[in-house]
């Protein structure tokens, strides 16, 4: 199969990487050993850098190869610190502390004309907000053609399908009116960007609620005036989930939403102290693979890998630290995380690779049940991963009436899972007693609080916006007055057993 050709685009970024001293000075003229000063490349060379890792993608990225990267980047400051794995965890990893801030270049450059650009299947842009899409919008007349920057770079890549990895909104409308007529184009965000600009979608309350805001939002907020105009945009949730929209019959209609079950969103990373970033870069390297190879990546293996990756990302930490090296700085590997994330989003490939290799070679003394073990464990890996989580469906394809007639913004997971009727309901009962509510239920939302489960979504959406209360006032130190919870019900309701947990 012929690799598929990917050209990428965007502002220029360097992460610059502080690894503090642990041992405290009090004088500046004591000798300790210095801080680690580590930059590594971000931005679009960190979509690059995953881009290039993965099977049968070439990532071109012809910004990285003219001007000197380190004059025209952006520096990005952050310090690094060991964390916890997970709260209740003794091992440590290296994860972001903070953010500092950021120093721009004196000059960036706009002369685009004179970069190497040549025609890519797949064109993939990224907007970090640092003005990428503002010099390529009011910069009219590139190379004498009458067109925007942007236009020219597009016409010039030609490519079939265009990606924008968007962490900003801004001059997002003039750059589909231009993208759009061209080719097909896919946007990836975060739903954070989507909040932070006004849409109404509740954060991890439950996944039903989620799906209908965020429908709502694209039938009929802000988005519905852009993002809806795309072919294809996917929406990240955190570590927990992610939404697929498709363009068709003149609206932006619900394709897919991916979600883990048993948490909501945010809940992975409560559990892990510290930062990290690159989950949008992940996400997009997944959709690129969908696009390229839609066989090999259905939309829900896609997702699905792509949030697996990211919290294998989280839990690994951002950095792997080289025992045995004498200087500081070569002791922290910031390319071996990128390894991991590759190799999960990369497993359907590999196990077929795996597959094909041992059916054309002459397999003796014992090489064939080596090899059968190998692709064996892909598998299974494969399909943990995939299996920890699950995924909305189109319910015109149900044979049922009244699911088929369920608009997009009803959604009612659990019945999905269960059917329509009390015969459907009772069978599912007689099923959790018989293999409990863990494994019968196992693709339907529910909260789980120490011994307290439940698959209500009214239950759900109670009890997680009392842990958002809790949550709320524990992080806010200025708030002094104790917080106070009163809890009505009929005896014998459960009131004590829900909050205790």
């Amino acid at each position: 199969m012929q690799n598929t050709t990917v050209a990428l685009l965007g502002d220029l970024v360097q992460d610059i990487n502080l690894i503090a001293n642990p041992l405290p000075v009090s004088l500046t003229f004591q000798t300790i050993p210095p801080t680690v000063y580590k930059p590594v490349d971000g931005g679009i060379a960190y979509l690059r850098k995953i881009v290039g890792s993965l099977p049968l993608l070439d990532a071109v990225a012809p910004q990285l190869s003219g001007k000197s990267f380190e004059q025209a980047a952006i520096k990005i400051y952050q310090t690094w610190k060991r964390f916890p794995e997970t709260l209740d965890s003794e091992r440590k990893v290296w994860r972001i502390e903070r953010f500092i801030g950021r120093a721009d270049p004196r000059t960036r450059s706009n002369n685009f004309e004179s970069l190497d650009f040549v025609p890519a299947d797949i064109l993939a842009i990224e907007d970090l907000g640092f003005g990428f899409f503002e010099r390529c919008l009011h910069r009219l007349d590139a190379a004498g053609t009458g067109v925007s920057r942007l236009e020219w770079l597009a016409r010039r890549v030609n490519p079939r399908e265009i990606v924008l990895k968007l962490s900003s909104m801004r001059h997002l409308d003039a750059a589909l009116g231009q993208l759009a007529s061209l080719h097909p184009v896919t946007a990836v965000i975060s739903v954070k960007a989507l909040r932070e600009r006004g849409a109404a979608i509740s954060e991890g309350l439950s996944w039903d609620r989620t799906i209908e805001d965020t429908v709502g939002e694209f039938q009929n907020g802000l988005s519905s005036r852009d993002l809806a105009f795309c072919k294809r945009v996917v929406v990240l949730f955190s570590t927990e989930g992610a939404a697929a929209f498709e363009r068709e019959d003149h609206r932006c209609r619900l394709k897919q939403f991916v979600y883990h079950p048993s948490q909501h969103e945010g809940t992975f990373k409560s559990r892990c102290p510290g930062t990290i970033s690159g989950d949008l870069a992940i996400l997009t390297a997944a959709v690129i693979q969908h696009l390229a190879d839609p066989c090999s990546f259905p939309l829900f293996v896609a997702l699905a890998l792509a949030v697996s990756a990211m919290r294998d990302h989280q839990a690994r930490g951002g950095i792997t630290e080289v025992k045995g090296k004498k200087d500081p700085v070569d002791r922290f590997d910031f390319e071996e995380p990128i390894s991991a994330i590759a190799e999960i989003l990369s497993l359907p490939i590999d196990f077929k690779r795996l597959e094909g290799e041992w059916l054309r070679s002459d397999l003796e003394g014992g090489q064939g049940e080596a090899k059968g073990e190998e692709i064996n464990q892909k598998k299974r890996k494969l399909a943990g991963l995939l299996g920890a989580f699950s995924t909305t469906f189109r319910h015109e394809i149900l044979y049922q009436e009244e699911m088929q007639q369920r608009k997009d913004d009803e959604s009612n997971l659990l019945c999905d899972t269960t059917g329509f009727g009390t015969e459907y309901v009772a069978a599912k009962a007689f099923d959790v007693v018989m293999r409990g509510p863990r494994e019968a239920l196992r693709h339907v939302p529910m909260a789980i609080y120490g011994k307290y489960l439940t698959v209500d979504r009214e239950e759900i959406e109670r009890i997680n916006s009392l842990k958002k209360l809790i949550l709320s006032y524990r992080e806010s130190p200025g708030d002094t007055r104790p917080l106070s919870i009163a809890v009505f019900g009929p005896p014998g309701s459960g009131k004590s057993f829900a909050i205790k947990p």
